[in-house]
């Protein structure tokens, strides 16, 4: 090696020590910092300022906030800073439901010491287990967790002013989260009705990195099995003019997946397009809500090809399942449950929210029958709901009408009217999930009010019409057999030995007044008989009192058969023959009488082609008596054939007659 090259060697290696050596001092210089608060760390004991660290935040945030617990920090190169805290408590505002607003567990902190020397509280953890939390509006709309936060007072004195421009000037502490991990804590929220909803949390995740924000909650609502999981732009950007996310839902067998966007510091959430599915029921569509204004206002669309509410009825858990049973219908004094519920409906929901939605169903269910091209613009503001005017295709035919109700006051005013032409009858029955014993196509028209704050109270105080005609259609005595049981063999002789029998006409009119339901008439012509009711129903009480006469299409039957009362509970009637108007008139036959006895039953009138003849007696009871009186009267030299009839069918009647006499 030349002089020359050891020279330019030396000189490299003395260059490579120097830099060496600079690097091993820098990092010295650096891990000193470190090492030291390690030392601090291990010797500081910060519980000695438990109790001034817990004044300071009780004064910053206007709240009592008390740290019972011991205070233990750890320092590590793999997780840094980690402060952790046992046993806090939250005090509530004076107003608050409970003295509390939060009792924690346990709060673990892992802080990101770096950032925390350029004065960003970096939180690379945060974990919080046993928390108790219960967060409240009241009804002025003042939240419990607003903190008026106090600002650290300047130094006074003229001579001071260089420290108060940088104390003005100086960089704001930023936050910034990465990790949120709560277990096994219970979150309460109560609304400005009072009402308050429990949650369970036994796992709830945030995740924030600088891809964007992952949430996940595993756990039971109301004791049904949920997942949540929520995938959105940077946690910081939540308050920001947008914030885009992907939303899933596992509810039960509830499936609901959104995709939209947060804006305007969260004052308006967009739901681009969202899926809603359970079972065979799928609805879609999109929907945006608003937060500024005194409830929240949804705004949108739903639309759906199969729509049935049986699937979304959740089974809840064990504790529900009892709460419900134990809300159920009661039994009324002969054992039978009643129809109209007591308990008060949720109708303060009306007044939480304001919606205006577009809702198109190509099929909704409805008992057990089935609504097509259902239109239904719903409206509610303040309180006051309005569904008008909905329509809707049943078996074919066009139904419409409107619907309001106003729930904005303590007792919720309801009104309601609804037309329908040429309406298969039997789907009627089967919307109320029974099978119907008549079909044909009807005229239907309702017009009702009422008010209250339950089902009840809605029977009790309904007012309005109820009117139903048919043209022609069929009666099943199979059906009816099923209500009346053999009287119907006695009652309508002849259309027991039938499957079905065709029905000419119908028409039924009803008053309600009070809850009081009368009839107005009731008038079904068959091809065996001609049957007439009359009577009410106490829907207050819920007990029925009506009376069936019928005609039989012979001669002079109708004066031999009883009419048939139907009477009691209208969940669970009785139904029996007038024993003693019959033996009457069968006495009054055989004895020799004219046969010409007003059984309640009018004349059917004649029309022409087209028109309801039912109706039209109805209408024009002069006609029909008139009628009657040219009605050939029973004569004696016609009592044989009577006798005749009589024994064909007057063992049955007899026998009816003779049990319910006695009792039987």
């Amino acid at each position: 090696m030349t002089k020359a090259s050891k020279t330019l060697f030396k000189k490299k290696a003395s260059q490579t020590s120097l830099l060496r050596s600079f690097l091993i001092v820098f990092v010295i210089l650096l891990a000193l910092p470190v090492l030291g608060l390690g030392v601090v760390l291990a010797t500081f004991d910060v519980n000695d300022h438990r109790e001034a660290l817990a004044q300071t935040l009780s004064e910053k945030s206007g709240r009592v906030i008390k740290l019972s617990g011991p205070l233990r920090w750890h320092f590590s190169f793999d997780n840094g800073l980690s402060v952790a805290v046992s046993d806090i408590t939250f005090g509530n505002p004076a107003w608050a439901s409970r003295p509390l607003m939060a009792q924690i567990g346990n709060v673990q902190l892992h802080v990101d010491v770096m950032a925390l020397l350029q004065k960003k509280l970096k939180v690379v953890a945060l974990e919080i287990n046993r928390a108790d939390i219960q967060l409240e509006t009241n009804a002025n709309g003042a939240t419990n967790w607003s903190f008026e936060t106090k600002k650290a007072a300047l130094p006074d004195g003229g001579e001071k002013t260089e420290q108060k421009k940088k104390i003005a000037n100086a960089p704001p502490i930023t936050l910034d989260v990465q990790s949120v991990t709560i277990t096994d804590s219970h979150v309460g929220l109560k609304g400005k009705d009072g009402k308050l909803s429990l949650y369970d949390v036994p796992k709830l995740t945030v995740v924030s990195g600088a891809k964007g924000t992952s949430i996940h909650y595993s756990g039971l609502l109301a004791g049904v099995a949920t997942e949540i999981e929520i995938a959105g732009g940077r946690l910081e950007a939540v308050t920001g003019a947008s914030w885009p996310f992907n939303f899933q839902a596992v509810y039960g067998d509830l499936k609901f997946d959104a995709r939209g966007s947060l804006l305007d510091n969260i004052k308006k959430i967009v739901i681009d397009d969202y899926l809603l599915v359970s079972g065979a029921s799928k609805a879609h569509g999109a929907l945006t809500v608003a937060l500024t204004g005194e409830r929240p206002l949804i705004t949108g669309s739903v639309k759906s090809s199969h729509l049935d509410p049986a699937d979304f009825k959740v089974e809840q858990g064990d504790e529900a399942v009892v709460e419900k049973k134990a809300a159920g219908a009661k039994p009324s004094a002969e054992g039978a449950p009643k129809l109209f519920s007591r308990e008060p409906l949720a109708l303060g929901g009306l007044r939480s929210v304001d919606l205006a939605l577009d809702v198109r169903l190509d099929e909704l269910i409805v008992g057990m029958t089935t609504l097509q091209q259902v239109v239904m613009p719903l409206d509610l503001r303040q309180g006051r709901l309005t569904v008008a005017p909905f329509t809707m295709l049943i078996a074919g035919s066009k139904t419409e009408g409107r619907l309001t109700l106003d729930a904005s006051q303590g007792s919720a005013q309801m009104a309601t009217n609804v037309k329908a032409q040429a309406i298969d009858l039997s789907q009627l029955f089967k919307m109320g999930g029974i099978e119907s014993f008549i079909a044909g196509k009807s005229d239907f028209a309702m017009n009702l009010t009422t008010s209250g704050g339950s089902l009840h109270d809605w029977a009790s105080y309904a007012n309005g019409t109820i009117d139903l005609s048919m043209k022609a259609g069929n009666l099943s005595s199979s059906e009816l057999k099923q209500i009346a049981g053999a009287l119907l063999d006695v009652f309508a002789p002849g259309i027991g030995s039938l499957t079905s029998t065709g029905v000419k006409c119908m028409a039924a009119r009803y008053q309600l007044t009070n809850g009081l339901m009368e009839t107005k008439g009731l008038l079904i012509d068959t091809d065996m008989t001609t049957i007439a009711g009359s009577g009410y129903i106490n829907l207050a009480d819920e007990r029925i009192n009506m009376n069936l006469r019928t005609k039989p299409k012979g001669v002079g039957l109708g004066s031999v058969v009883p009419p048939m009362k139907i009477y009691g509970a209208l969940a669970a009637p009785s139904f029996t023959l007038d024993a003693a108007g019959a033996v009457q008139k069968v006495a009054g036959l055989l004895m020799g009488g004219n046969g010409v006895v007003d059984d309640g039953v009018p004349t059917m009138l004649t029309v022409p082609e087209g028109q309801n003849a039912c109706v039209a007696t109805l209408d024009n009871p002069a006609a029909a008596k008139a009628a009657a009186s040219v009605t050939t009267p029973l004569v004696r030299d016609k009592l044989d054939d009577v006798k005749d009839v009589v024994k064909g069918f007057g063992g049955n009647l007899l026998k009816g007659l003779g049990n319910t006499l006695l009792g039987q």
